[in-house]
């Protein structure tokens, strides 16, 4: 009974496969880990979308637009 109950919790707070870990272990800032484990998990990505995503710097991608609507509004 209590192992169930530490799977379940286990399973709310990590619901990435352990290869996906591995992967976001290779990102050395935690707002960008952060940023790939929550689109990781929300869009259901498998390991290899994901690498495929970091390669192509998504990340950076979104903070530059951001970042460029921000000027563009005079923000």
């Amino acid at each position: 009974m209590a192992l169930r109950s530490v799977s379940t919790t286990l399973l709310q707070h990590l619901p990435l496969s352990w290869s996906h870990y591995v992967t976001l272990l290779t990102i050395d800032n935690p707002d960008t880990r952060r940023f790939y484990e929550i689109e990781a998990a929300e869009s259901d990505w498998r390991v290899r979308e994901l690498e495929r995503q970091i390669a192509s710097s998504l990340y950076e991608s979104g903070a530059r637009l951001q970042s460029e609507n921000s000027k563009a509004l005079g923000i």
